[in-house]
């Protein structure tokens, strides 16, 4: 697969879809709705709560287009996994998915941050082409025995 790598952080952290959300819910609710409808519904849901989202529209529109030629290069998607998680205090979470296609794993990485009672996106990015970072850090361990 052509390694392509996408992100978008946001400069102000975006507030998320619902008041009491947790982050794994939120991360697997834009999965679910960009499985349905890659450039609206799960776009709109992540940065639209926001009105500094709108100030980086054509931004979120590249964004839109880059993932769904990812999702269209990617084949038949049959699930994602949570292979990572990571939480640093009780007010920030980083989470990475593993989209599995027919053709090869995309990955999606996201960063909540909850300031007060609400958590919100503060990045996001998306990669595929795994199977080199796999090899390198092969490699690597190879090359530290």
């Amino acid at each position: 697969m052509v390694f392509r790598s996408i992100t978008l952080t946001l400069l102000l952290a975006l507030p998320m879809m619902t008041l009491g959300s947790e982050p794994k819910q939120l991360a697997e609710a834009f999965i679910k709705n960009l499985g349905t409808d890659p450039q609206s519904k799960a776009m709109v849901d992540l940065f639209s709560t926001n009105s500094a989202a709108f100030m980086q529209e054509n931004k979120i529109e590249k964004l839109k287009l880059e993932i769904a030629q990812m999702i269209k290069g990617g084949g038949k998607y049959s699930g994602a996994d949570l292979i990572a998680e990571k939480q640093v205090g009780e007010r920030l979470i980083g989470l990475t998915y593993l989209l599995r296609f027919n053709r090869g794993p995309i990955r999606f990485e996201f960063v909540f941050y909850k300031p007060n009672d609400r958590w919100m996106i503060s990045k996001f990015s998306t990669k595929s082409g795994l199977a080199d970072e796999i090899v390198e850090a092969m490699r690597e361990e190879v090359r530290t025995k």
